[in-house]
């Protein structure tokens, strides 16, 4: 299989599977009763397979405009600095766009912060418009869509939704959530903070096609590989990753960006195990509901599934039509009498009422105080939380603030965790501040809930107070200066690519994106893919068995294989994976296939297109 993709925005939670010697039941599929649903359509060999009249194209649906602003002037500059705003960025053209950004810009994209207008700029002309085949600038269209102004003298905010189509070999769409906040600069509106998060879905803006391949309201997963020595596993992949995250005595969890590649050595099921030289690792899947998973795969395998504990949670071990072992989980959050959550601030901590105020709507946060929340903010505050949606005005916020608590590890007290400020940053603007708080969450009973967010917050001074008029949480990438980045993608084998492709598409209830005998399922940090079979002698899934292998994102190739030499690694030739010994040159970027400690294939790709 040759892999031509890339996933720079792929931007959260990770799933443990814990062993149960009960669990052991072969749950092989029964052929008997397949699905009537026909085939996904399989792409082999097109170089494009996308519509090139979207390539470059920004769309801007101006009479999805609402808000209050205080004239049509200045209505129609905003909608027209973000119109040029989004045109520059598609051309790639920095000098415009230094024109619309304020000297103090803060901005905040694909889960990275920039701070000044120089490091905002580099970051801009290094992020992916993406491919681009000679004479195109970009295989991008963007369709602006359901705005919201709030304008006075010289102080604006502007909160929007960007739907994305793209790609070239393959095809996605996306939708970006952005809140961009304006001040007024010799009669021009300049773009002082820029947040933007693709984690949320917005049902206003015009959906693709059901055929095109769609990144919106996407899955999680993690990916396990069996460790005959775990000891020795994590020493093999310690100086490529980082230290786990979490160890156990027969797991060791690496967070890669915002999922986790796991090492198991005492696996859930008797039919995960090694097999020297090949692919042996398996996706664990996150869902809400494992009721409706069983009712998803009943519809095309006939086959007695049961829920079983895991970790204290609950478990699915399935086979899919060719015979890959899958687990999907289905987690609780845990209430505690013990959770009382901790913020532990800078060693230097800042002295303006800005941060005590900051710092008191965090406290109110962590300890679940909805009530003290509603009274620091103005009554028609907004309030943006990327891991659960859009709130305006003080019903829509305590409605948002309950349902998002839910949803973590708590007590009476608050979350579970221990909480830690990294950054504070403010700017006064008139009567107004800008406020920027870098904000560690980590969660006490269950470590792989931790994330990092970014707080934007915007103040309204009133008789001398200060009232929250806008908030806007958004996950941040927790970054590792290591070989490895990411985990870029995950594939299994099967037998009938059209098959199987229907098979998980009725499951995550998502089109994949296709490749050359591939088809990709994007979750919101790595992408679940699938190979068919190429000949009788290509890599094929044993049925019964773990048989997938992941692809871990790597800043050098060579750093890579000289590592993996220097650990007595071997480099296969497997046809459907890689087409040469070590360093395998691809179009747009290099790979290698390896052997790991344990005996598990594992791949490796540095991009050189992006």
């Amino acid at each position: 299989m040759k892999k031509y993709f890339m996933i720079a925005f792929i931007l959260i939670t990770g799933l443990f599977i814990f062993y149960n010697k009960g669990s052991e039941k072969s749950q092989s599929p029964d052929f008997n009763n397949p699905s009537n649903d026909s085939p996904l359509r399989v792409q082999m060999g097109s170089k494009y397979v996308t519509d090139k009249s979207l390539w470059g194209n920004l769309i801007f649906n101006k009479e999805r405009v609402s808000g209050n602003y205080q004239n049509t002037d200045d209505k129609d500059q905003i909608l027209e600095t973000i119109e040029n705003y989004h045109r520059s960025w598609l051309d790639g053209n920095n000098q415009e766009i230094r024109k619309l950004l304020d000297d103090g810009i803060v901005r905040f994209r694909s889960a990275t912060s920039t701070y000044g207008l120089s490091s905002t700029l580099e970051r801009i002309s290094n992020e992916s418009r993406g491919e681009r085949p000679s004479g195109y600038l970009s295989s991008m269209q963007l369709e602006i869509d359901d705005i919201y102004i709030n304008s006075e003298e010289n102080f604006a905010i502007a909160l929007y939704a960007v739907g994305i189509r793209g790609g070239a070999r393959w095809e996605y769409s996306d939708l970006a959530t952005i809140l961009q906040v304006f001040q007024k600069d010799s009669d021009q509106w300049k773009i002082i903070s820029h947040i933007e998060s693709f984690k949320l879905d917005n049902n206003i803006v015009n959906k693709p096609p059901e055929s095109v391949p769609n990144r919106r309201a996407p899955f999680t997963f993690d990916f396990v590989y069996p460790a005959k020595d775990l000891k020795r596993a994590i020493e093999f992949y310690t100086p490529l990753l980082g230290a786990p995250e979490i160890i156990t005595a027969t797991k060791a969890s690496f967070r890669v960006r915002d999922s986790y590649f796991e090492l198991d050595s005492q696996p859930i099921d008797k039919r995960i195990r090694i097999i020297d030289g090949d692919a042996n690792g398996y996706a664990a899947i996150n869902v809400d509901s494992l009721d409706k998973i069983k009712q998803q795969i009943n519809k095309s395998l006939n086959v007695d599934l049961k829920i079983i504990p895991c970790n204290g949670n609950q478990c699915l071990i399935t086979e899919d039509l060719s015979g890959n072992i899958t687990i999907w989980r289905e987690r609780n959050p845990i209430t505690t009498s013990q959770a009382i959550p901790e913020i532990l601030e800078p060693k230097i901590k800042d002295s303006s009422r800005i941060y005590a105020k900051s710092y008191e709507v965090l406290t109110a946060w962590a300890e679940n105080n909805g009530s003290k929340l509603m009274q620091m903010q103005t009554s028609n505050a907004l309030w943006i939380d990327d891991a659960y949606g859009i709130a305006k005005g003080s019903e829509e916020i305590k409605h948002a603030l309950i349902s998002r608590w839910e949803l973590f590890d708590r007590g009476l007290n608050g979350i579970d965790a221990n909480l830690k400020i990294k950054n504070f940053e403010s700017i006064k603007l008139s009567n107004r501040f800008l406020s920027y708080l870098e904000i560690s969450v980590e969660m006490k009973t269950n470590p792989k809930g931790s994330y990092d967010f970014f707080l934007m917050q915007i103040w309204n001074e009133d008789n001398e107070d200060l009232k929250l008029q806008s908030t806007f949480i958004a996950e941040k990438r927790r970054l590792k200066n290591m070989p490895v980045n990411s985990m870029d993608y995950t594939a299994y084998p099967v037998n009938d690519l059209g098959k199987d492709g229907r098979y998980y598409k009725n499951i995550f209830g998502s089109e994949p994106y296709r490749d050359d005998n591939w088809f990709g399922f994007w979750s919101t940090t790595s992408v679940f893919g699938l190979v068919g079979p190429l000949s009788k002698d290509s890599w094929q899934p044993v049925p019964h068995k773990g048989n997938g292998y992941a692809d871990l994102s790597i800043r050098s190739a060579d750093e890579v294989y000289e590592y993996l030499k220097s650990k007595g690694s071997v480099f296969p030739v497997v046809e459907g994976i890689g087409d040469t010994s070590g360093i395998d040159p691809q179009p747009g970027y290099n790979q290698i296939l390896a052997v790991d400690s344990e005996g598990n294939l594992i791949n490796f790709s540095q991009y050189l297109e992006y």
